[in-house]
């Protein structure tokens, strides 16, 4: 049986939850993680989205 292979696109403006629903789960039980990280990873999206001009 082969292997699912995950799909890629482009980002969407609506994809901004799940991003950072994984970013939260991926650094739940890391030790050296101030639990931050998904504020920093939706200032880069915004930023990014300013500088598109979206």
């Amino acid at each position: 049986m082969a292997t699912p292979q995950p799909t890629l696109r482009p980002e969407t403006p609506g994809d901004g939850e799940a991003i950072e629903t994984v970013t939260v789960a991926a650094f739940r039980e890391a030790p050296h993680s101030d639990h931050t990280e998904q504020h920093i990873v939706r200032a880069l999206l915004l930023l990014s989205c300013f500088y598109r001009g979206r």
